[in-house]
């Protein structure tokens, strides 16, 4: 399957509503996102500028950071929609964790969830890192509700060609445009969340500054 499908059908999964849940009868994710197309989220930025912190979409992120394999597709065909998450794993039934760590003997590295660290993501998400003859996939799930503690997808499993220090990195860069005409080039690779220019100084900008971010790899 193309990889802007799945991560589309992810994006506007109904996970349901919790009692712990905020925002009263909407304010979901799953809700708002299911009034955007696909092309919706393939035409917005990668990364915005919020007036003092950047977003990056969660769409873009995945989308060009991971990727598919027969694997991946024969996993996901067969396993999701998951009517149990009777596993060990977040958001597989025993069945799908049975297929992938028994029957191709994938390895457990860790587990981790985008809330308990730094980071800029437009939605949270929590996954398993795995590993097959010496690559790395990704058990992966989007957290659609509004408490962070609920609302998840089942997990889809794919390919990630680029990790490091057992991560998907949220690398950004772009240029600032001041107010005088100076051009900044930045990046945020000093600590992983400021953007800092060439000297790893971070840089103050105004409200009036004009900014523009990509994702690394775009």
């Amino acid at each position: 399957m193309d990889i802007k499908k799945v991560i589309y059908e992810m994006l506007t999964e109904n996970t349901g509503k919790a009692l712990c849940d905020s925002g009263g009868a909407y304010n979901r994710h799953w809700q708002e996102n299911q009034k955007r197309s696909l092309a919706d989220f393939e035409n917005e930025k990668s990364v915005k500028w919020e007036g003092d912190y950047y977003s990056i979409s969660v769409f873009h992120y995945l989308v060009n950071g991971l990727e598919l394999d027969n694997i991946c597709d024969a996993f996901n065909s067969a396993y999701t929609p998951c009517e149990n998450w009777d596993s060990e794993l977040y958001g597989v039934s025993e069945k799908g964790e049975s297929f992938l760590i028994n029957d191709l003997g994938m390895e457990i590295k860790r587990t981790f969830n985008s809330y308990n660290g730094e980071s800029a993501l437009s939605q949270v998400i929590q996954g398993t890192w795995l590993e097959f003859n010496e690559k790395n996939y990704l058990l992966l799930q989007i957290h659609n509700g509004c408490d962070v503690r609920g609302g998840y997808t089942d997990a889809r499993l794919f390919y990630c060609p680029e990790f490091e220090n057992g991560a998907l990195l949220e690398d950004v860069y772009g240029v600032i445009k001041k107010e005088n005409g100076k051009e900044i080039s930045v990046d945020n690779s000093y600590n992983g969340y400021s953007l800092t220019d060439e000297d790893n100084k971070e840089i103050e900008i105004s409200e009036n500054d004009k900014v523009e971010l990509f994702l690394s790899g775009e």
